[in-house]
């Protein structure tokens, strides 16, 4: 069964979580590309955080199997919901983004 995991922005910010909020940190944090704050461990993300989502970003997390894990995911400021892996998510927040600056809401 795909964890359900919530994806979040606000003018400035957007996480992707299990629950809205960052894990407690229990140290063994694996490396993660090039984002702002991660929790994982060896085998699945368990928190992603940042300011914006480059192609570049999205190219290098191709590279990470955890990124490929397909998940559910909800986005309740615009009540989207899809299945797709965390690739999709970071598609998602980068078209989100991008239509909210153009709307002028950045």
């Amino acid at each position: 069964m795909a964890r359900t995991l919530i994806i979040e922005n606000d003018c400035y910010n957007w996480d992707i979580s299990e629950s809205g909020e960052p894990p407690e940190h229990e140290g063994g944090d694996e490396p993660l590309g090039n984002y702002g704050i991660w929790r994982t461990n060896k085998e699945r993300i368990l928190y992603l955080f940042s300011c914006d989502v480059s192609n570049a970003q999205i190219e290098e997390s191709k590279m990470d199997s955890r990124f490929l894990e397909v998940c559910e995911f909800t986005h309740p400021q615009s009540g989207v919901r899809f299945t797709g892996t965390w690739i999709d998510a970071l598609k998602f927040i980068q078209k989100t983004l991008t239509e909210a600056q153009k709307k002028g809401h950045y």
